[in-house]
């Protein structure tokens, strides 16, 4: 675990989770934190308000063909968008999220070996 990642802490939890209900098929967790959004690539990743209060959009994703969790923020605006039960574009808004948070895996892993 990263002590120098706010969210590391969290995202160990989720880990711990993952692996009691799917056992050895989830290995480890990698935090995309890239400053723009993994949903629409233009904005920048911060706190937005949520019930009048500041707030972050911690979420995260199982990457099955390689056993990770990986974990995402998302843009205020995005966050809102996948928040709000009513928004018909939700599925699509998953898809083009974890398609860029696995392109990113990639390059990531490319450079750590």
């Amino acid at each position: 675990m990263d002590t120098h990642d706010p969210f590391a802490p969290a995202l160990a939890k989720m880990l711990a989770l993952c692996q009691a209900q799917y056992g050895d098929a989830i290995k480890t967790y990698w935090f995309h934190n890239a400053e723009l959004c993994p949903c629409c690539g233009k904005r920048r990743v911060a706190p937005f308000k949520y019930k009048h209060k500041d707030a972050l959009s911690l979420n995260a994703f199982i990457y099955r063909a390689k056993g990770v969790l990986i974990g995402y923020t998302l843009c205020g605006i995005c966050a809102a968008d996948v928040l709000n039960p009513s928004n018909k574009r939700q599925a699509m808004m998953h898809d083009r999220i974890e398609k860029n948070l696995v392109e990113a895996y990639h390059k990531h892993m490319s450079h750590v070996n």
